[in-house]
């Protein structure tokens, strides 16, 4: 799979990090405490890959939590890999005494043949552009939550540490098309008018807002 950027703008506690070999990219947000916003944010991208590659891709290693019934077997990946890299983001942040201070925002996209396996958690947006549709495929702040928060039931304490109520990871399974276009943004960007109606990439250049707009071949 061959993932094409075609527009790239990013604040300095974005982070984005790609496995072409695999399909997969990952936007990541840093949150919380100003000082320490991309120091997490690339650490969540770098240890997200690491995991990935060392244990989802290598078959002969056993995940080290089980997997939800309701859930593909690439849902699940993800899920682990959110899992594991939560662990490292806890763990970090308590040795800086910064628990309940700093998070991450992820978006994930992994793409095969014929599907797109997608997972979020946060409040970053990601939308998919196809015959002139436009769908929001990440929801942001499932429960109007403004810390990225998500619901409880996936275990996943990842968008904002040591928060007592922990939020989800959620997941998405879809066909792709080489003529969809797929844009993640900051959610400001979308205050100024409603986004079908914007003419991308044209505003995306204009904008002074996060984004970033890609495409997918085989």
């Amino acid at each position: 799979m061959k993932i094409q950027i075609l527009f790239k703008k990013l604040s300095e506690y974005d982070e984005i990090a790609q496995s072409p070999d695999q399909g997969l990219i990952i936007f990541c947000r840093g949150l919380g405490i100003e000082n320490q916003k991309k120091e997490f944010a690339q650490m969540a991208s770098h240890e997200f890959l690491n995991f990935f590659h060392g244990t989802i891709v290598d078959q002969e290693v056993t995940w080290p939590y089980p997997q939800q019934a309701h859930l593909t077997l690439r849902e699940n990946a993800l899920l682990v890999c959110a899992k594991r890299v939560n662990e490292i983001l806890l763990e970090k942040a308590r040795k800086k005494n910064l628990t309940g201070a700093v998070g991450v925002s992820i978006n994930i996209l992994w793409f095969s043949i014929q599907h797109l396996t997608s997972a979020w958690i946060g409040h970053c947006p990601l939308w998919r552009y196809r015959g002139g549709e436009v769908v929001l495929i990440h929801i942001p702040d499932t429960l109007g939550s403004r810390r990225g928060l998500l619901t409880p039931e996936y275990n996943i304490p990842l968008s904002i540490l040591g928060v007592e109520n922990e939020p989800v990871m959620g997941t998405k399974e879809m066909t792709w098309s080489p003529e969809d276009l797929y844009l993640w943004t900051d959610p400001n960007f979308l205050q100024s008018s409603p986004l079908p109606q914007k003419n991308l990439p044209m505003d995306l250049r204009h904008s002074e807002e996060s984004s970033v707009l890609l495409s997918v071949s085989g």
